[in-house]
């Protein structure tokens, strides 16, 4: 059984594809940006929770942030090293 891909689908991948290159190119400028980013999103998560104030739409929300802000993150590990050799 195939999953049919939808405009909506399209326009979803468009717009995680731009936000993470803005978030790799903002990073870049500002290091250290996403992973403070990323840090925020975690502490805002745990106190959402711990208020009680988690239901299962917000919980896949900040799964998906989360993933996003690692991902963007991950940029830095793939450049090539600069300086010394």
């Amino acid at each position: 059984m195939s999953v049919e891909f939808t405009e909506t689908d399209a326009k979803t991948a468009a717009c995680r594809y731009v936000l993470l290159m803005l978030l790799q190119r903002l990073d870049s400028k500002h290091p250290g940006l996403v992973d403070e980013m990323l840090t925020g999103a975690i502490a805002d998560f745990a106190a959402i929770e711990a208020n009680g104030k988690l239901d299962d739409s917000l919980r896949k929300v900040l799964v998906e942030t989360k993933t996003l802000l690692q991902q963007a993150g991950s940029h830095k590990n793939n450049l090539p090293s600069q300086g010394k050799a």
